[in-house]
């Protein structure tokens, strides 16, 4: 169209003063018009008062309620002293405001479609919650949702039961631009925040989409809850920015859903308690946790940006669980940045470290692409093992501390754990009095006195497994297993290989110290005894081992220990320990384990005057033992099965081997020299 050729006509029909409509005239239209003007604010203002708008807008899953005075003056916008709006659902929620005002569409309300050009409104209070599945009805999660009275249809969190019913409607769509308003009260699934907000900008939700223009969120001070009334943190405040452009939620309802958000966080509160971290864990009981809290989150395109940190520290925590207990300082730290964080120099104690940023640092200048880390440190933490009423066996875990870190700061579903340390410097126990109370009162074996410590550090590697260097250190151990007593120092050394994909564990290059051992079984006592264990490596499968594979290689000082406790028990003559003094004992030996089948096959054991081989096989309560001890002077077969029993003085490899075919078929055959 030529507009400046329309302008010129109309100008020429002006100055020739002719109508610019012919054949019709405008004054009817105009009387049309402001008559409608007239009568439109009677009109309108009417239906609000009466409540015909609310009747007209009900429906199985919509519901408005509008307070007086309320009134519109021209179409489409509506000044109300109070509004309710109930949705039912999938998803349900009551929205509630003071003084609103409003502009909106009328047409597209035919279409199940809300769009509000502008909306202003003060002490908003918004309650939200999902249906769920009748397996989740019960759960402290649920239970924690708001009640939302007087919705609509049926008042159910059950979506089979809503199903069952009543016939789904269509989905709304909502479409809200040029928000500001004030809150109070906003209460999303199981967390309620009540106190001062603001919230300016727009958004659409509907079916197969949602859009959220520069949304901006401003809150505090306030309080956020666990539910209506499990105080969580004081002094909650902050900021929240987000823009969302156009996505579907169906199709994006993983980690893909960051790709669409652009969001920047700043969030600060004083936390009262973790307590409501037990709704999560099934079984156990938090408590404590009090600390501050710092959030300074950006994220634009679906990845982190490098300035983004979280902190939080608290004095005291405390899970407990049946049988189970832990109590720790906490300080968890988390910032995207190439290298791993550090505590900051000049960082202050564990109970006055302040969190967020100002917590790590990076200990190198940035090189390469920003990784999100992580990291959980404590200066001690006390785990507690206890059965029933029985007092608590306590370890100490001193200074430890855990990192880990994403491949990339752009999360998705292909993000991955890029590494991770798990780091236990000092494990120690001085509980050892109350170890025997783990094993139950029926157990046969009685702990006294002892004091333990430990060393630990594992790194991923990239096929998730955990790898690294384990010490042990057993001071004044004192301990009874039946009637024998016995008393020890230990060290220990080892290389550790867990795989938690497969429950396996191999420990590697095995070094074992027993020293100032004791032994006591009635008149029968031993002192200064030593042994030294060690093996290339041992495999176990299972939490608790199913599985268990290990060639040991063991050099004691004699074997008098051992036989003495055998003649005592009747297992060997008297006369063994007597005839034999086995020293300088050196042992060669296959351990394999199945089930409830413990297999023990001895290639070799040497001494000063005389050698063993043979095996010892277990399962259940069955068991086979024969032995062959041979020497220049005396030679003994020993052989045992339930009830039957032989001894053969100046026995030969040869009795051995038939002794050994009565045994079930082993894995491995024994290998060692004759005796």
């Amino acid at each position: 169209m030529n507009w400046r050729a329309l302008r010129t006509r109309l100008a020429r029909l002006r100055g020739e003063g002719r109508p610019l409509f012919k054949g019709r005239r405008i004054w009817p239209w105009a009387v049309a018009l402001v008559v409608v003007i007239t009568a439109y604010p009677v009109l309108v203002t009417a239906a609000l008062w009466s409540g015909l708008v609310e009747k007209l807008l009900r429906s199985e899953d919509l519901k408005v309620e509008i307070d007086n005075p309320a009134w519109s003056i021209w179409p489409g916008r509506v000044h109300l002293d109070g509004v309710r709006i109930y949705m039912n659902g999938e998803t349900q929620f009551i929205l509630a405001a003071d003084e609103l005002r409003a502009t909106f569409q009328l047409l597209p309300l035919i279409q199940r479609r809300v769009f509000v050009s502008s909306l202003y409104a003060t002490n908003v209070r918004y309650h939200m919650r999902l249906q769920v599945d009748d397996a989740n009805l019960d759960s402290p999660r649920v239970a924690a949702f708001p009640p939302l009275e007087g919705l609509p249809g049926v008042d159910t969190k059950s979506e089979e039961k809503a199903d069952q019913t009543e016939a789904r409607e269509p989905d709304w769509t909502v479409q809200v631009e040029n928000i500001d308003v004030s809150v109070s009260d906003l209460w999303f699934l199981e967390y309620r925040y009540i106190g001062d907000g603001r919230l300016r900008g727009g958004f659409r939700i509907g079916p197969d989409v949602l859009i959220v223009h520069s949304s901006v969120q401003d809150l505090g001070p306030g309080n956020l809850h666990f539910g209506a009334k499990q105080l969580i943190a004081k002094n909650f405040r902050g900021q929240v920015q987000a823009e969302i452009s156009k996505v579907d939620p169906e199709e994006h309802a993983d980690a893909g859903f960051f790709e669409f958000v652009k969001t920047s966080i700043k969030l600060d509160a004083d936390v009262q308690t973790l307590r409501h971290l037990q709704a999560y864990l099934d079984g156990f009981k938090v408590a404590g946790g009090a600390g501050p809290f710092q959030v300074r989150v950006a994220m634009a395109d679906g990845a982190l940006s490098r300035d983004s940190t979280i902190g939080f520290s608290t004095r005291d925590v405390s899970v407990i669980g049946n049988g189970f207990g832990i109590k720790s300082d906490w300080q968890l730290d988390f910032e995207v940045g190439v290298d791993e964080p550090n505590r900051a120099p000049g960082s202050k104690v564990p109970g006055q470290r302040q969190a967020g940023k100002a917590a790590i640092q990076s200990a190198k200048p940035a090189q390469g692409p920003p990784r999100p880390w992580l990291r959980s440190r404590a200066d001690v933490s006390y785990v507690s093992l206890s059965r029933q009423d029985s007092p608590p066996f306590t370890i100490q875990v001193h200074d430890h501390e855990q990192i880990a870190s994403l491949d990339s700061a752009k999360l998705g579903d292909e993000t991955k754990l890029h590494s991770a340390r798990l780091n236990f410097p000092r494990i120690l126990t001085t509980d050892f009095d109350d170890l025997d109370t783990l094993v139950g009162k029926d157990a046969k074996m009685q702990t006294d006195a002892g004091s333990a410590v430990a060393s630990l550090t594992l790194n991923l590697d990239d096929k998730g497994g955990l790898h690294g260097p384990l010490s042990a250190r057993l001071d004044r151990a004192r301990f009874s297993v039946s009637s024998i007593r016995l008393g020890a120092d230990g060290r220990m050394k080892s290389y550790v290989s867990l795989h938690p994909a497969s429950k396996s564990i191999l420990l590697s290059d095995i070094a074992i110290d027993l020293s100032n051992v004791s032994f006591r079984l009635g008149d029968e006592r031993v002192d200064n005894w030593w042994m030294k264990l060690s093996g290339e490596r041992l495999r176990a499968t299972g939490m608790p081992p199913e599985r268990l594979s290990a060639d040991l290689s063991i050099v004691a000082k004699d074997a008098e220990p051992v036989l003495e406790g055998l003649a005592e028990k009747d297992k060997i003559p008297d006369i063994v320990p007597k005839l034999t003094s086995l020293g300088d004992l050196n042992i060669q030996a296959k351990v394999r384990k199945r089930g409830e089948v413990l297999d023990v096959m001895v290639d070799t054991l040497e001494s000063e005057i005389v050698d063993f081989s043979g095996r010892v096989f277990m399962n259940g309560d069955k068991r086979w033992i024969a032995l062959l001890v041979g020497g220049k002077t005396v030679s003994l077969g020993i052989y045992k099965h339930g009830d039957e029993s032989d001894y053969e003085v100046l026995a030969s490899s040869g009795w051995l081997n038939d002794k050994l075919r009565k045994f079930p078929r082993p894995e491995e055959r024994v290998h060692g020299e004759k005796p």
